[in-house]
């Protein structure tokens, strides 16, 4: 059976965003702000770039500023202060605009800028909380493989198999039997490492838990895809090669550790 064709330069870059993943999970706490706030940059570039396809000019400086302050609002208290951080990341591009006095589009810009500073900033705050919790360390590791497992397994069975399109008008190269051999192999993947990593979750709430986060994970990559279409672009960015930017690469995620978060918290 013949492989999926550009499947080893998708693997030499899955090294680098597994060095990634390891300091999310594993570094030092001191460590985790600095990479979490890099993250955040890259990511909100690249989210302003799709989003001022549209026409509109969005303030990038504000957007950055916006990004690190819900980053550091997760990081630096209780929980309950990241919700200031999301009143100030939808106040503040609002207040930029009127600034500019009553300008045609202006409503459209402060929408994006919004949009795109919570898109990014406000999943990954949810890095810290989510590792913060008892056995949180052990929840995100489930979190970034389940995410993982979904990306690899739609993109070889989507090969393999694919027939059938999935969303055609959004993504005409994701199939059913991709999304298919997804859940598969993300059960799979969810179980094993649940054990290995000693989450306290039987074998079945495992493979059910881990057949969530996959679907959530494929809402996420059909949510940055529809703005790639919109955006009329093929990648978010050229950070990684097989990969796109760092946005095609954490699509998922940014949805599944929310997910993830919660499931933690309302978890026995």
């Amino acid at each position: 059976m013949r492989l999926p064709p550009g499947l080893g330069t998708r693997a030499l870059s899955s090294v680098l965003v597994v060095l990634v993943a390891a300091v999310l999970v594993y570094a030092p706490p001191w460590l985790l702000a600095p990479v979490l706030l890099a993250l955040a940059g890259v990511g909100l570039l690249e989210m302003y770039n799709l989003l001022s396809r549209s026409g509109h000019a969005l303030p990038v400086p504000l957007g950055l500023g916006l990004v690190f302050l819900l980053i550091l609002s997760g990081t630096s208290g209780p929980p309950a202060l990241l919700n200031l951080g999301v009143l100030l990341a939808g106040a503040a591009p609002l207040a930029w605009v009127m600034l500019k006095g009553p300008v045609s589009g202006m409503l459209e810009v402060w929408a994006l800028a919004a949009l795109g500073a919570l898109y990014v900033g406000w999943p990954l705050a949810h890095v810290h909380l989510l590792r913060h919790l008892p056995d949180g360390q052990a929840w995100l590791a489930l979190a970034i493989a389940c995410t993982w497992a979904t990306d690899t397994g739609a993109y070889i069975f989507g090969n393999l198999f694919g027939a059938r399109k999935l969303a055609p008008s959004i993504s005409p190269g994701k199939t059913i039997e991709g999304a298919l051999g997804a859940l598969l192999v993300t059960a799979a993947v969810g179980m094993l490492v649940a054990r290995l990593v000693n989450l306290q979750l039987g074998v079945v709430a495992a493979a059910f838990v881990s057949l969530g986060l996959s679907v959530v994970a494929q809402s996420g990559d059909l949510g940055e895809s529809y703005m790639k279409r919109v955006a009329g672009v093929k990648d978010s960015g050229q950070l990684l090669p097989g990969h796109g930017g760092l946005l095609d690469r954490v699509d998922g995620l940014l949805w599944v550790v929310v997910a993830t978060y919660y499931l933690a918290i309302a978890a026995p």
